[in-house]
């Protein structure tokens, strides 16, 4: 049975890209800046079902690890992210269940972290959530504020084999009110 929604997971960890200040290194367009493995969380209000219906999200990322850096390819010294992420929009699911139809949008806020959990700085980010294909989610948004303004944010990975459980099941007695994913992985790219 494949465990869809993974919208939820390290989709909300769509984030950022430099925006350092005067000590922030330049980099060409398209040059990956920040690579996160994150692992996620994601409710939705009042539970997505098989037809497509009005939902919000409320979720959170968390990219720490005890094996060793969360995020790689940074010159900052960042090694992890927190997240916390809101939205609404639309979305359904088939009866596996997976993501059918998703038309969500939202904010979201990082915490970037330094070995030892040291606060790197914060960044706000704009998110849009859309399905590629049966089974994946695409969450691609830009770094609105704080550090990394301007990048561009993306999270991949989103497969059922991402997900680590679900509550309820996309019928209407029982919707799908919750996903916890793992391993996604959220990537900043200067424009």
């Amino acid at each position: 049975m494949r465990r869809g929604l993974t919208i939820v997971a390290s989709a909300l960890v769509v984030a950022s890209s430099p925006a350092l200040g005067a000590a922030a290194p330049v980099h060409a367009a398209g040059v990956q800046l920040l690579s996160c493995a994150v692992s996620s969380e994601l409710n939705f209000t009042p539970g997505v079902q098989m037809v497509s219906g009005p939902q919000s999200v409320l979720g959170a990322l968390q990219g720490e690890r005890s094996t060793g850096p969360a995020c790689a390819t940074s010159a900052d010294g960042i090694t992890g992210a927190e997240a916390t992420l809101a939205g609404t929009g639309s979305a359904a699911c088939l009866p596996d269940p997976v993501l059918a139809t998703v038309d969500l949008a939202g904010t979201m806020a990082v915490t970037w972290k330094k070995a030892g959990g040291a606060t790197v700085g914060s960044s706000q980010i704009t998110w849009t959530a859309t399905r590629l294909n049966l089974g994946s989610v695409v969450f691609t948004g830009t770094v609105s504020s704080g550090l990394f303004k301007g990048a561009a944010a993306s999270v991949s990975g989103l497969s059922a084999d991402a997900v680590t459980s679900v509550n309820g099941g996309c019928m209407g007695s029982s919707p799908l009110t919750s996903v916890r994913t793992t391993e996604s992985y959220l990537r900043l790219t200067q424009k």
